[in-house]
């Protein structure tokens, strides 16, 4: 496999299917490298809960990044929808923050700094939270409903986002490990893989938790970013994934 694109794009999780997507729809030729299957890794495990609120207390930058992407969904749903003919199960229900008495202030926080920034969002005493759902402890006393906030579901939408960008001549490529990355005087050619060589005047790494391994710290490291990802060290138990950092001290 000897191929040329404008954009490579290693990793195939919903990220790397949404860059392919978008660059794709502007009229750039893309690859799409994935190690494994299309949305198989983090992208298949993630609950698909767009929820922007709960970093506004610590993470001011990630939330107001989060909250603009959220408010992107309600026109791109219908699109991706009719173009794939893929139901990505778009549930714009908001989402309850409950609270019993000693967390009724956190709770109240959240309501402050979402509207500061335009959400809309409801206080409701217990008989309101309990009756818009039974099923919530007797002990809850107040909460607040985030009606911006939805549910998605990822596993849909990562095939949805994949065939958007493969009516777009997209080519994905699975089963295929980045190796290396081919530069002259210091310009990016393009990458080696298991397959072969892709040739590209651009890179994208998206590989998230993966992205200490293979082609990627060399390629980060080439260009003088400092990458902090710790290495980690994973295993399955029961259905569930864990991680344990293999080696704290090493950061690139």
């Amino acid at each position: 496999m000897n191929q040329t694109a404008d954009v490579i794009v290693v990793g195939g999780g919903v990220i790397g299917c949404f860059i392919a997507y978008e660059l794709s729809k502007a009229g750039l030729e893309v690859v799409v490298v994935e190690k494994g299957q299309v949305g198989a890794e983090a992208s298949s495990a993630a609950a698909g809960l767009l929820v922007p609120l709960h970093m506004a207390e610590e993470e001011r930058a990630l939330f107001e990044l989060h909250l603009a992407s959220t408010k992107m969904f309600p026109a791109l749903v219908p699109e991706l929808e009719e173009e794939t003919g893929i139901s990505v199960e778009y549930i714009p229900s908001g989402i309850l923050r409950v609270a019993l008495n000693e967390e009724e202030e956190t709770v109240s926080q959240f309501q402050k700094l979402g509207e500061a920034f335009g959400m809309a969002i409801t206080w409701l005493d217990a008989t309101e939270l309990h009756s818009l759902e039974p099923a919530l402890a007797p002990a809850v006393c107040g909460g607040i409903l985030s009606h911006d906030e939805a549910y998605i579901n990822n596993g849909r939408l990562v095939l949805a986002l994949a065939r958007g960008a493969s009516v777009r001549n997209a080519r994905f490529h699975e089963g295929c490990l980045a190796t290396g990355v081919r530069r002259e005087n210091g310009r990016f050619l393009g990458i080696q893989t298991n397959e072969g060589e892709i040739s590209a005047g651009h890179l994208v790494i998206a590989t998230g938790a993966w992205s200490d391994r293979g082609v990627e710290p060399c390629f980060l490291r080439s260009v003088g970013y400092n990458h902090p990802c710790h290495s980690c060290a994973w295993t399955d138990v029961g259905g569930h994934n864990y991680s344990a950092s293999a080696s704290p001290s090493h950061q690139f």
